[in-house]
């Protein structure tokens, strides 16, 4: 049980390979923090016992939880964002941030019997987005790139 206090991170002590990189990926606040970048300060109580999740890394993959075989695959056309997930059917979540934790869009999705989606994108800007989809335990988050 985590009690109501606040916790501090820092990766100083910790032999981090090169080229890896550890974030915490808040899913109360659909954030993704760096811990390499420094120390972080966390306040929990009790209810947040499954709001964080650790992930490491090698620089430059894109965040994908799962095996390698259930990444998401995401492309752009037109202003449609189509994605296919070999483990998905039916309906899911659909959270769409930047690195800041900005949200863009939230909504349920609804994927065919082969894992493929497809949701208006027109809002997204050029630029780096984090796409992260939930179906019961299965969440899913891959880095898009927007070039409009």
């Amino acid at each position: 049980m985590i009690n109501d206090d606040a916790y501090v991170f820092s990766l100083e002590d910790v032999n981090v390979p090169a080229g890896y990189t550890i974030t915490l990926l808040d899913n109360k606040a659909n954030k993704i923090i760096n811990l390499k970048s420094g120390e972080v300060t966390l306040a929990l109580s009790s209810s947040d016992q499954e709001r964080f999740t650790l992930r490491v890394s090698s620089v430059g993959e894109a965040l994908s939880f799962d095996d390698q075989s259930e990444r998401l695959k995401v492309y752009m056309s037109e202003d449609q964002l189509n994605i296919e997930a070999a483990s998905i059917k039916g309906e899911a979540f659909l959270t769409v941030f930047d690195f800041g934790g900005r949200i863009f869009t939230r909504s349920n999705i609804s994927f065919d019997e082969n894992g493929r989606a497809r949701i208006n994108a027109s809002f997204l800007k050029s630029g780096v987005y984090i796409l992260k989809i939930q179906q019961g335990t299965n969440t899913q988050t891959t880095k898009i790139i927007v070039n409009n």
